[in-house]
């Protein structure tokens, strides 16, 4: 609940929640959760492709973003071309 007053969490499933006990550990496998500390709440949605990493000790958002489906490998060249696209938008202002 408290999540919900920080950010618009999507609607229509109920997410994957997952308490961090190891902060070690999950830094080194999943580059999401470079910024973890012990405590902190992962809630995965998984058919919106939302992960948000919330930090209850000082009700806060550590990071929020893209779940992704393929190997990182693969989708890095689709974070590029967003990149890419931004760029281009920002250019045409």
């Amino acid at each position: 609940a408290k999540v919900g007053a920080l950010i618009q969490l999507p609607t229509g499933e109920a997410p994957t929640i997952v308490s961090i006990n190891d902060a070690a550990s999950v830094k080194k496998a999943q580059p999401f959760l470079i910024n973890a500390q012990n405590g902190d709440i992962l809630i995965v949605y998984a058919s919106a492709s939302e992960a948000i990493l919330y930090r209850p000790s000082t009700d806060r958002l550590i990071a929020v973003g893209p779940v992704y489906t393929t190997p990182p490998q693969q989708a890095s060249p689709a974070t590029t071309s967003t990149k890419q696209a931004t760029t281009t938008s920002k250019t045409k202002k």
